[in-house]
């Protein structure tokens, strides 16, 4: 399964995306999940690839916990002003974050200051 920051997975692979591969078991915050964040470059409209591209397709194909995203998160405490959740900040690894969260931290950590 897959959870993508928009709920269509061809949007989030042809607009760049985060995108969390998962089982279907609610997210355990310690394990290791696969993150990516297509590049818009290499893929179609479509959400399929570009057989012809030359480059890489995912600017982020990496295992991360939400617990490794979390604790990125607040080593950079501008990171929730940027993104407005300083009235709603992102949930802790207590708060049973859900795979949308983790997809969502990670597009928001991306953009702000890169992933680990």
């Amino acid at each position: 399964m897959h959870t993508g920051t928009d709920v269509s997975m061809r949007v989030c692979r042809a607009e760049g995306y985060a995108v969390v591969k998962h089982g279907a078991r609610p997210l355990d915050p310690e394990k290791e999940y696969l993150v990516t964040i297509s590049n818009p470059a290499g893929w179609h409209d479509s959400g399929t690839v570009k057989s012809n591209y030359k480059g890489n397709y995912y600017a982020v194909h990496s295992m991360y916990s939400y617990k490794e995203l979390y604790e990125h998160c607040l080593k950079n405490p501008g990171v929730n002003k940027f993104c407005g959740t300083d009235v709603c900040p992102f949930a802790s690894p207590e708060d049973d974050p859900c795979y949308h969260e983790m997809a969502h931290l990670a597009q928001t950590l991306h953009n702000y200051c890169g992933l680990p």
